[in-house]
C-alpha cells in the first residue's frame, strides 16, 4: 500500500510543483480569415526559444509561464501576440499579409521583387558545380551562365580572375 501511495505522490506531486512555479498549459486553434486551419503556424512564447507548430487542424498545444506572451506567426500571414494570463485556451484567426502575396527573388545580397528586378537572372547549383573536375570554383563556373566569361588574368595557379558580364 505505501508503494503505491509512493507513486501516486511521484506522480502528483510534479504537477503541483509545475503549477507552484507559475507554468500554464495552453491550448487552441489557429485559423485563417476564411475559418480554415492553418497547419504548420508557429506557436512560440516571446522571448524565449520555447515553441509549437500547429498540426494539420491548426491545433496546438504549450505549456508557458503564466503571464507569457504567445506569437503566431505564419509565412503569407500577419504575426499576432496574446497575453496568455491564467487563460488555458487561445484560439486565434490570422490576417493575410499582402506583402507575401508578391513574388519575391533572392539576390547574392538581399531579397527583392521580382517585378522590381531588372536585367536577368542565372543560377547554377552546386550539384552540377559537384561534377566538374576543377580545382577551384571560378574555372568550374566558365561556362555555365550565359552572357558571363571567366578567365584567369594572370594565368598562374591559384591566381586572380576576371569575370565580364
Amino acid at each position: 500500500m505505501r508503494k503505491i501511495i509512493a507513486l501516486i505522490l511521484g506522480l502528483v506531486l510534479p504537477v503541483i510543483a509545475l503549477s507552484a512555479q507559475g507554468r500554464i498549459t495552453v491550448k487552441g486553434q489557429v485559423t485563417d480569415e476564411n475559418g480554415e486551419a492553418l497547419p504548420g503556424t508557429a506557436v512560440i512564447e516571446k522571448g524565449t526559444s520555447n515553441g509549437v507548430l500547429t498540426d494539420r487542424n491548426g491545433n496546438y498545444a504549450i505549456t508557458v509561464s503564466a503571464g507569457a506572451v504567445l506569437m503566431f506567426s505564419s509565412m503569407g500571414y500577419k504575426e499576432i501576440s496574446e497575453t496568455v494570463g491564467k487563460r488555458s485556451a487561445i484560439s486565434v484567426s490570422l490576417s493575410s499579409d499582402t506583402t507575401f502575396l508578391d513574388e519575391a527573388v533572392v539576390v547574392g545580397y538581399g531579397t527583392m521583387k521580382r517585378s522590381d528586378l531588372t536585367g536577368s537572372v542565372s543560377s547554377v547549383s552546386a550539384k552540377t558545380l559537384e561534377n566538374f573536375r576543377s580545382g577551384d570554383i571560378m574555372t568550374a563556373l566558365g561556362g555555365q551562365l550565359a552572357g558571363v566569361n571567366v578567365t584567369s588574368s594572370d594565368g598562374t595557379p591559384g591566381g586572380g580572375y576576371s569575370i565580364l558580364i
